[in-house]
């Protein structure tokens, strides 16, 4: 069984929905984790969504359990806001890319799809097929795992603390 863990920002924005419903169709055991944030809207109507779809789904609003559902995951579905990738990055957890914002997320996107840490997904008819094919190819994912982890900076608030005192 593999576990896709899919967020959208902290607000839960970035039609979740849609992607559900995607990952949905993905053939093969898969358990879906949504994290809706604090739009409890969503996450109420993602909770009624699930009850009719095939994999085993759960939706979770605001929590604070992050780092332990992104070390749960297999995969990480979720437009490509700074700080939902930098988490991923220093856990090393591959990355599906959709919903970028123009600009600075589009920008973070094209970084990681350039470095192998993430696939962009532009076109989110192709999310199934993508995800998919990526979970069944346990060589990608591993090539993933390790250029996310070679990207990722545990220690960077360290580091800013350290240059912000003039150390």
């Amino acid at each position: 069984e593999s576990t896709i863990l899919v967020m959208g920002g902290g607000l839960g924005l970035g039609a979740l929905e849609e992607v559900l419903l995607q990952l949905d169709t993905i053939t093969g055991n898969q358990r879906i984790v949504v994290v809706a944030g604090r739009n409890d809207a969503l996450r109420k109507e993602l909770q009624s969504l699930s009850r009719s779809l095939r994999h085993t789904v759960s939706i979770l609003g605001y929590t604070q359990r992050i780092p332990e559902l992104m070390a749960n995951a297999d995969l990480l579905v979720t437009k490509p806001g700074a700080l939902t990738c930098s988490e991923a990055m220093v856990t090393g957890l591959p990355m599906v890319l959709v919903n970028a914002i123009p600009g600075q997320e589009e920008d973070n996107a094209h970084y990681l799809h350039n470095h192998h840490a993430a696939l962009w997904v532009q076109d989110e008819t192709l999310l199934a097929q993508v995800v998919s094919r990526l979970l069944s190819d346990p060589s990608s994912l591993a090539t993933m795992r390790y250029q996310a982890q070679q990207l990722g900076r545990p220690d960077a608030a360290q580091q800013i603390v350290r240059q912000l005192s003039g150390m």
